[in-house]
């Protein structure tokens, strides 16, 4: 497939522009190939298929990731996820940054060699996703600091939900069903008030625990990526949402598109183990 089937030209003129001479030098021999898992941005291989030598100098990588931005994400929030993606990289924590384009358009970063974790595997690598998120919630991250996370994310969905046509016929009894089931802005409330009622910490959480912002590198290294929905929020949201997605598939074919396994919930003894790993690196 062309490149300009793929990525803009121009926009490759800006990536280069940020690789450095070594990317500059071989215009025509870089490839560009879709990277499939992204759910709200579009992903794209870039690569240098020739001149070998460069392989060797650190500060001319190959190849790199270069993340377009959905149109769904205002600027400010394009703005806050560069930055705290940039800071989290240089503590170690996600892929390196190699450039944040201008006007938002996008971001080049370092490319895994791996694949996304599958839901039956979350539970597998619990100790050390219990170590990441322990190390997550230590962070210090230029974030506001309120627990508006939950609550603007639900009155977000739901204005969408019900502003949003419905697409898909045979669907739309089933939505209206859930519509009428609940008043679901009393709902919102209820929750906004339970939550501050249970006393659970607020920390710098992830927010999106689940197996496909985990990479398991071809050196069998497990990396969390995908730190778009990175606020301060409730603790226990952020431990009851991994367990959660241990008992979700999000690719089933079928109307609501996901599956729920009860039985795939993490056991106490699992989550005993999790907490006890999760602490110790939390509070070491």
């Amino acid at each position: 497939m062309k490149r300009a089937s793929l990525v803009d030209e121009g926009l490759l003129d800006r990536c280069r522009e940020y690789m450095g001479d070594s990317w500059i030098q071989n215009m025509p021999d870089i490839s560009v190939s879709v990277v499939t898992g992204g759910l709200t941005n579009s992903l794209f291989l870039l690569k240098i298929e020739s001149n070998k030598d460069i392989a060797s100098i650190p500060s001319n990588p190959t190849c790199c990731l270069l993340r377009v931005f959905a149109n769904i994400w205002s600027q400010d929030e394009i703005a806050m996820n560069n930055l705290v993606t940039a800071v989290l990289a240089e503590r170690g924590i996600g892929p390196k940054i190699y450039g944040i384009l201008p006007g938002n358009q996008g971001r080049l970063e370092e490319f895994y060699e791996s694949r996304q974790l599958h839901t039956s595997e979350l539970v597998l690598h619990f100790d050390t996703i219990a170590d990441m998120a322990g190390r997550f919630n230590r962070q210090t991250l230029p974030i506001p600091k309120n627990d508006n996370f939950l609550v603007n994310s639900m009155q977000r969905f739901l204005e969408k939900i019900n502003s949003s046509p419905i697409k898909v016929e045979a669907n739309i009894q089933k939505i209206e069903e859930l519509r009428s089931q609940l008043d679901w802005k009393l709902e919102i409330q209820w929750i906004e008030g339970y939550l501050r009622s249970v006393g659970s910490p607020l920390l710098p959480c992830h927010n999106d625990l689940n197996e496909t912002n985990f990479l398991l590198l071809t050196d069998g290294q497990l990396k969390l990526i995908d730190f778009e929905f990175c606020s301060d929020n409730y603790r226990g949201f952020e431990l009851a949402q991994l367990y959660y997605e241990c008992s979700i598939t999000m690719t089933h074919p079928d109307y609501p598109y996901f599956k729920h396994t009860p039985g795939d919930y993490p056991t106490p003894e699992e989550r005993r183990g999790f907490v006890t790993k999760y602490l110790n690196t939390f509070q070491p």
